[in-house]
């Protein structure tokens, strides 16, 4: 009996997964980056095309079916549904944008995208342009095999202009 636990004990002991050291560690979270970055950059130069030519049904579906996007002075929208809608509004005014990543940090599925943005648009009742710098994060999960925005936040680095 004795020894049938010692052996029982020793396949325990055997089958537990080794501690990652800090090398493979480290190599782990380098390639998960860079494949994370590969995939991420061009999704991103995608979504700048589709906003720049006023495709708010193909720029919902980048985003997860709990997706929040966080624009400034407005509450969240959460959805892919009410992410359209909001794009649909946005897009009205025939903005153009253009993204510059910064950094992409990852770990498995999950990557969060640093950057920075440059909007122009022609208001409303004006002929003259109105452009916009700021920078944004984007928290992505990769689902069903495929990169989708799960939080978009971005905001200007302009100051809040006086009515």
């Amino acid at each position: 009996m004795r020894v049938a636990l010692l052996l029982s004990l020793g396949l325990v002991v055997a089958c537990r997964p080794r501690a990652e050291t800090p090398e493979a560690a480290l190599a782990r979270q380098a390639a998960d980056r860079k494949a994370a970055d590969d995939a991420i950059r061009p999704l991103v130069a995608r979504f700048a095309t589709l906003f720049n030519s006023g495709h708010a049904d193909s720029l919902a579906a980048f985003y997860a079916p709990d997706a929040h996007l966080m624009l400034p002075n407005q509450p969240a929208v959460v959805g892919p549904a009410a992410i359209k809608v909001a794009l649909e509004q946005w897009l009205a005014a025939k903005p153009t944008i253009k993204f510059v990543t910064e950094a992409v940090e990852a770990s498995g599925d999950l990557a969060v995208e640093r950057g920075s943005y440059e909007e122009t648009t022609v208001p409303a009742g004006s002929k003259t342009p109105v452009t916009d710098k700021g920078k944004y994060l984007l928290h992505w999960q990769r689902i069903g095999g495929k990169w989708l925005i799960v939080d978009d936040i971005g905001n200007s680095d302009l100051p809040v202009q006086k009515q």
